[in-house]
Formats: C-alpha cells, sequence, structure tokens
C-alpha cells in the first residue's frame, strides 16, 4: 500500500513540473502533411496540409478521411484530366538575307516534319510555301511535299494572297506547323508554285521558300494567322511575341544568309533589350491586317520636324518586318534629306505604291558621314535610327548612295517602317491590349557597322568594309539572336525556352551558301514581295 502511495505522489509531482513548463509559443504552429500520393499516370501529385495542432481530434480524423476520399477520387479520374498547361516562351532564331535585305525563319510543316525557310512578315497575317519551284532562283529552295505528310490536309479553297505590288495565289491546306517548338494543329497554310514569272519569288543564293504572315488577325474569325492560332491553342505567358532584327556585320561574306536575330513567341526575350517598353494603342488595327500606331513626330539633328497630316491629326505608321525600306510623308522626308549635302529625288526611278508616287533620294557617297541623326517619336518616346541604317545601296560606280527612307505623297501621310528602322529597336506586337512596343536594344544586341561599311546588296562595285565599331561585337556567338553568324554549314537554330519537362527545339536547318548572282537588277522589299528596279545597279539576286 505504501509502495502504490509512492508510486502516485511521485507522478503528481511530474505532471507538475510538466504543467510548470513553458508551453511553446502558440504563433508557430507545427505544420504535418500527409505523405505526397502519385498516381499511375504520373501526371497528378496530391498533397493536403493542415495545421493539426489547431484542430479538434475528431476533425482531425474527419478531414484525413475526407483528404483520402479527394486523393481516391483523383486516382480515378485521373485519365479523363488533361495535363496542366505552363505557360511557355518559344524562341526561334532568325536568317538575315542579302545583307539585311529581309529576314527569314525556319518553320516545320508536316509529320514527319519538313523544313521550310520563310520570310518574317508583320505586313500580311497568311502562311505560304512553295510546294514546287523551278527556274534560276530556286537552287537553295526546298519545298514543301504535301504528299509526304500524313498530317496534311486539303480544302479546295483558293488561295490568293496581294501584296499591292504584285501576289502569289494557289490553293490552301491544312496541316501542323511548329515553330521553335511551338506547335500548331490545323494550320491553313497557302499552296504556291513557283514558275520564275511570279512578282513575288524566291531569290537566288537563298533558301526562302515561302512566307509568314504575323500581322493583325483583320477579324475575330480570321484563323489564318499563324500566332493567332498558337495563342489559342497552347498557353503563352503573356499575350505577345517580340522581334528583333540583327544587322549583318560581316559584309565581305559571300553567304547571302547569315544569322539575324530572333522571334520569340509568348512572351519577350528580356537579354535583348534594356528599359521599359514603351507601349503605343494599335486600336486603330480594327478591320486590318497591319500593325498600325500613331506617330507623334520627328527629330532630325535635334530639330523637330512637321509629321502632322493635312487635317492636324497624327499620321498612322505600319510596322512591318516584311519591307526593307521606310516610307514617309513626303514633306516630312524632304526635310530629313534637306541635310544631307548632294541629296536629290532620283528623277530616273519612278515607282507608283499603291497608287501614289514615291521620292527615291540618292547622295554622293562621299557624304556619308553627313547623314543625320533621325528620331521617330513614338508614345512620346525618341526612338533613334543609326544613320548608316538610312543607306540602302550604291551605285555601279560606288560614289552614288541610294537612300533607304523613301517619300510618299499619299493622301493621308501614311509612314511604312520596315527594316530601316526595326533594326534598331526591339519590337513588341501585344493582342490584349492591342498594342506596339519599342524598346532599347541591349548592349550585346546592338550590332553596328561603320560608315565604311555600308551596302545593302554587295558584289563586285561595293566599297571595302570596314570592322564593326566599339558598340558591337564579332558576329561568333552560337546564338542567332546575338547576331551569330550562319555561314556554310552552319545551322539556323530553333530554341524552346520553357522550363516545362519535355519540351525540345524544333529542328535545325543548314543554311545554304549559294551565291548565284545576277547583275544589274536591284531588289526592294515592299509589303512582303520584292519589286525588281533594273535602273538601280546592284549585285545581288533575282526577285
Amino acid at each position: 500500500m505504501l509502495v502504490e502511495l509512492a508510486t502516485v505522489l511521485v507522478g503528481v509531482a511530474v505532471l507538475q513540473l510538466v504543467s510548470a513548463a513553458p508551453a511553446p509559443p502558440p504563433s508557430h504552429p507545427t505544420a504535418t502533411a500527409l505523405p505526397n500520393v502519385v498516381f499511375h499516370d504520373g501526371r497528378h501529385d496530391a498533397g493536403i496540409r493542415k495545421d493539426q495542432n489547431h484542430m479538434d481530434p475528431r476533425d482531425r480524423r474527419a478531414n484525413e478521411w475526407i483528404a483520402g476520399m479527394l486523393a481516391a477520387t483523383q486516382s480515378k479520374y485521373a485519365d479523363l484530366l488533361p495535363p496542366p498547361k505552363h505557360k511557355r516562351r518559344w524562341n526561334a532564331d532568325l536568317i538575315n538575307v542579302y545583307r539585311d535585305l529581309s529576314y527569314s525563319v525556319p518553320i516545320s510543316i508536316g509529320s514527319p516534319p519538313q523544313i521550310v525557310n520563310v520570310t518574317l512578315d508583320t505586313g500580311s497575317t497568311t502562311l505560304w510555301v512553295y510546294t514546287s519551284c523551278t527556274g534560276m532562283a530556286c537552287g537553295g529552295v526546298t519545298p514543301f511535299s504535301p504528299a509526304a505528310s500524313s498530317s496534311f490536309s486539303t480544302n479546295g479553297t483558293p488561295f490568293n494572297q496581294d501584296y499591292g505590288v504584285g501576289g502569289v495565289s494557289g490553293a490552301y491546306g491544312t496541316d501542323t506547323v511548329a515553330i521553335g517548338g511551338n506547335v500548331v494543329t490545323g494550320q491553313q497554310v497557302g499552296l504556291v508554285t513557283y514558275t520564275g514569272s511570279d512578282s513575288v519569288g524566291a531569290m537566288a543564293g537563298t533558301t526562302k521558300g515561302g512566307l509568314l504572315g504575323l500581322g493583325w488577325p483583320s477579324s475575330p474569325t480570321d484563323g489564318r494567322s499563324f500566332w493567332a492560332n498558337s495563342a489559342a491553342q497552347t498557353t503563352w505567358a503573356s499575350p505577345q511575341f517580340g522581334i528583333y532584327l540583327a544587322r549583318c556585320l560581316d559584309r565581305n561574306n559571300n553567304n547571302y544568309e547569315v544569322a539575324g536575330g530572333e522571334l520569340s513567341l509568348g512572351d519577350l526575350d528580356t537579354s535583348l533589350f534594356t528599359g521599359d517598353i514603351t507601349y503605343i494603342s494599335a486600336s486603330e488595327n480594327s478591320g486590318s491586317v497591319y500593325w498600325q500606331i500613331p506617330l507623334d513626330g520627328a527629330i532630325i539633328n535635334g530639330a523637330t520636324v512637321d509629321t502632322t497630316r493635312k487635317n492636324g491629326a497624327k499620321p498612322l505608321a505600319v510596322i512591318d518586318t516584311g519591307t526593307t525600306v521606310a516610307l514617309g510623308a513626303r514633306k516630312a522626308v524632304a526635310a530629313i534629306y534637306a541635310q544631307v549635302p548632294g541629296a536629290s529625288i532620283d528623277s530616273d526611278v519612278t515607282f507608283n505604291m499603291l497608287g501614289y508616287d514615291t521620292d527615291v533620294y540618292t547622295f554622293p557617297c562621299s557624304n556619308l558621314s553627313m547623314l543625320p541623326q533621325l528620331d521617330l517619336v513614338f508614345g512620346g518616346v525618341p526612338f533613334s535610327i543609326y544613320p548608316p541604317d538610312l543607306v540602302l545601296q550604291l551605285s555601279s560606280s560606288g560614289t552614288t548612295c541610294t537612300g533607304s527612307l523613301v517619300g510618299m505623297d499619299s493622301s493621308d501621310d501614311f509612314w511604312l517602317l520596315g527594316d530601316t528602322f526595326l533594326k534598331n529597336v526591339y519590337s513588341v506586337y501585344r493582342s490584349s491590349p492591342a498594342a506596339v512596343g519599342f524598346a532599347t536594344l541591349a548592349t550585346d544586341a546592338d550590332l553596328r557597322y561603320t560608315t565604311t561599311s555600308i551596302m545593302a546588296i554587295g558584289g563586285k562595285n561595293s566599297i571595302a568594309f570596314g570592322t564593326p565599331s566599339s558598340k558591337s561585337r564579332t558576329q561568333s556567338s552560337t546564338r542567332g539572336g546575338h547576331g551569330a553568324s550562319a555561314s556554310g554549314n552552319q545551322q539556323a537554330a530553333a530554341t524552346d525556352s520553357s522550363t516545362s519537362p519535355g519540351s525540345s527545339g524544333e529542328p535545325a536547318h543548314a543554311v545554304s551558301a549559294a551565291a548565284a548572282t545576277v547583275a544589274g537588277r536591284g531588289l526592294w522589299r515592299l509589303g512582303g514581295m520584292c519589286v525588281v528596279w533594273t535602273v538601280l545597279h546592284v549585285v545581288g539576286g533575282q526577285c
């Protein structure tokens, strides 16, 4: 009996000591996690955490039962649940064609994939490719074969794409198309047969086999645009795509195609620009295929140039990667060339652009160093055009330069800004809300040549080219988005920058080093096409 009493007293003492000990701080509860359960399909991971310190034991048991029931239900219906979507961005390296004349991107079409290089064109919406290509300009072109694709389907709808001063025609079909690893099924594709007589055609010495329209859909039901279909079928990190056009620095390179920048779908490559993006509303896009935005003004050597329309409103500017040059209101362009000694309108060059006369300016190449500093103002922010970009080409004698800024006598003072301007910015195209954005290029993306290395097409009559300026770096990287060389057998890689597992890049394509030339024919890209000017002697290729 005494032993039992002693035992009880000891127990009470122990309980008193325990109760006297400080309790754990209530602000730091201990979280107990139920083990994660991975089900048989390997796609779904279930784990439910509960703070069991603040739960009645009966509630704890009830919650454990509910968690188990939910886990069992998820396992039962796992096959009905699609894999979770990851917000992503896809990158594809671009190809610089004919020393800044145009830019193309490798795409894959069909099953199994067939690689075709197509012109990058934000001035139209249709994707079209050659199904056959005959003639001297087709040496490097690999046509798409619908018969070799198990996923191809023809719908018999006639295809006709007009570019204002020419066009292509054929029939529509649908197939699987991928760019930089971004896959779209059921993409509408125009099928074109090239015979050498089309006004829009292949270019000698290049691999260009079609055109990719990245313009604004003309209506909500327009399903032709690849980017619109991509945004609908895949989960973009943000509703926009970005484009960086890299200059060709190695002007002595005999290859007509080198690496030329980057296209990013679903978000932007922040390594290619610095500072904020200036977005300009593209609400004027309603009913149009163009990315068009208001132009605030122009500045020449610090002096403001009047760019207002005849009715006092701001002019609209179309942003078009498929055009080499820049076109502006006749009055404003004349004021710009007034700053260049010896500049005058070339009376031998007459060209009608969409019903309006154009002014093409020439000036002595000895005055290259006197080219003005031109800034175009969007959203209240000035964006500079590197002066040598204002030169399109040289004459056969090498003494006369042709300007890449062309005046146009349009009734609404229309502006069209092609690669002459776009090489100087990182451009962004946003669908919601509709806008075009510009940002300053990052230091290692702002590749520049010197004023002694200017030549748009090149050839035996070109002047000697200097070394890249101190602001540029040698094109030796394997990353085309930063101006890497892609000559010879090097490949224009397409990369998927998503961090999601299981993603893979698009098959790379070797860039042709063919060098067929045709003397005495000039090339000018307008609205996704080549216009031949026989009066401008430039050693280049055939449209």
